[in-house]
């Protein structure tokens, strides 16, 4: 059973990379800001960081999900429902090129495998508190946050804006040549 987890981890880690790097990518190349080439070097280097960045700094996060949310201790059958659940929701949503989260696919499938198990075994309290606040505090901070960006760059210099349009210009005239800092 042991090796079926990790089949589910594995899969699970390939299906959130193929869902969530080409959202950067295409943020960036459709922009305009970078080519198609530039745009995933920096995806991947960026996955890389990200990847090991997530060794320290998502420690409380699987602290919540491995013991926070059901009450029960997990086995290996309980933790491979879950990760196959989640992982057949975020590969068919990717496959559909559908929107998806894949924390939010791994919370409902520790619900329902939760309510599955024992339908008390779901700590409600902690899910709102953990989990439901900080997501709705996250919303209204980026909206925020990304308001007040905006009219910052609403405010930048001409020379800021001469400066992207001649790189626009650059990477229209080579979109396939691979640019990291520019012409």
């Amino acid at each position: 059973m042991t090796w079926m987890v990790l089949v589910g981890v594995l899969t699970l880690a390939v299906a959130n990379g193929a869902n969530d790097v080409p959202k950067g990518v295409a943020t960036l190349a459709g922009s305009g800001m970078t080519g198609y080439h530039t745009a995933v070097a920096w995806g991947a280097a960026t996955t890389v960081v990200g990847a090991v960045a997530s060794v320290w700094l998502a420690g409380s996060m699987a602290a919540l999900f491995s013991s926070g949310i059901v009450d029960e201790r997990p086995t290996s059958g309980f933790s491979f429902a879950v990760l196959a659940g989640a992982g057949t929701w975020v590969v068919l949503a990717t496959v559909r090129r559908l929107p998806v989260s894949t924390t939010h696919a791994i919370l409902g499938a520790l619900i329902g495998a939760g309510l599955l198990l024992d339908a008390g075994a779901v700590r409600w309290s902690t899910l709102a508190s953990k989990v439901a606040v900080p997501l709705l505090v996250s919303a209204v901070v980026a909206f925020g946050v990304s308001g007040l960006l905006a009219l910052t760059a609403a405010r930048m210099p001409a020379r800021t804006v001469r400066r992207y349009r001649r790189q626009r210009a650059c990477t229209q005239e080579d979109p396939h040549r691979v640019r990291v800092l520019g012409c």
